[in-house]
C-alpha cells in the first residue's frame, strides 16, 4: 500500500505523479492528511478524489494547525470532508492577512 500524502511526497505535482505509477503498477492507495492547514487539507482532498481514495483516509480536520489567511475552506460534516467545488482548490484567501502576516526576507538578512 503506498501512501498519498502531498506535504511528504513533495506538492501536488510530485503526489500525482506517483499515484499515478502506483495506480499503474496496482498498487493500493491510502490518503493522509494529518495535520494538514486548510489549503493543504484541500488539496488532498482533490488528490483522493482524483484517484479515488475513499477509504481508509487518515485526516485530522484543522485540529492542530490554523489558517488566518483562509477565509471560506473545506466543509468538514460529521465526520466527513466534502471536496470543495470552488475555482482553484477551493479556498478563498484573504489577500489582506496574508500581506498583515507577510516577513521581508532580504530584511532580516543583514
Amino acid at each position: 500500500m503506498a501512501i498519498a500524502k502531498i506535504q511528504r511526497n513533495g506538492g501536488l505535482t510530485l503526489s500525482r505523479r506517483l499515484c499515478a505509477l502506483a495506480e499503474d503498477r496496482g498498487v493500493e492507495l491510502m490518503g493522509s492528511g494529518l495535520t494538514d492547514s486548510d489549503l493543504g487539507l484541500a488539496a488532498s482532498l482533490h488528490l483522493f478524489a482524483a484517484y479515488g481514495i475513499d477509504s481508509p483516509v487518515d485526516l485530522n480536520d484543522r485540529q492542530f494547525i490554523g489558517s488566518p489567511y483562509a477565509a471560506r475552506t473545506v466543509v468538514v460534516e460529521k465526520g466527513t470532508a466534502r471536496v470543495p467545488e470552488s475555482p482553484g482548490l477551493g479556498v478563498e484567501v484573504d489577500e489582506s492577512v496574508v500581506r498583515q502576516l507577510a516577513v521581508d526576507v532580504l530584511e532580516r538578512r543583514g
